[in-house]
């Protein structure tokens, strides 16, 4: 931590895994809690109890990956962190789970939705942060259509639209495609 909540830097030498970096993470956005915070009980017993964050940034520096170099410059990401017990299968709810960083260049998008198979929203907790550091605007509703198909054992999302609507009035409406590697 070079500066609380602003600027971390991460890295790592070379090794026999052929990877090394060092990368300067320098938040862009105020760091945003979740809410609620997540607590779960299951069968009369306490399987999850975390808090969690977010943090829009960008990162400067360099990677290595084989003899390759990458030089990092203003390359947008996010910071998370989380805290507390979790159960460790990761299944305790089933449903449709979203789960939403998404990083433009006048503001960080970050929504999280949890809906049960029946399309009941249970969970929805996300924010408009702005670039610069300025408030986050809490997400007052969130729609979604999912273009998924079904390829033997897995699901690909081919095409995603969502809204996006802040309590202060802002709406973002955004759609994605699927890019395949090149």
């Amino acid at each position: 931590i070079t500066e609380p909540m602003r600027t971390w830097r991460l890295a790592a030498a070379p090794s026999d895994v052929d990877l090394a970096f060092d990368l300067t993470f320098r938040a862009r956005t105020q760091p945003f809690q979740m809410e609620p915070s997540m607590i779960i009980h299951k069968d009369g017993r306490l399987v999850i109890a975390y808090a969690h964050f977010v943090q829009s940034g960008r990162f400067d520096g360099w990677i290595e990956a084989g003899r390759e170099r990458f030089e990092v410059d203003g390359w947008l990401g996010e910071r998370d962190r989380s805290w507390g017990a979790r159960n460790p299968s990761g299944r305790v709810k089933r449903g449709l789970h979203i789960w939403l960083p998404i990083q433009l260049p006048e503001v960080a998008p970050w929504v999280w939705i949890h809906e049960r198979p029946s399309g009941r929203r249970t969970n929805m907790s996300g924010a408009l942060r702005p670039d610069g550091l300025g408030e986050p605007d809490r997400v007052r509703d969130f729609s979604y259509e999912l273009d998924i198909r079904e390829v033997a054992h897995h699901r690909i999302l081919d095409r995603s639209r969502v809204a996006i609507a802040s309590e202060g009035g802002e709406a973002l409406d955004l759609e994605t495609e699927l890019m395949l590697p090149m």
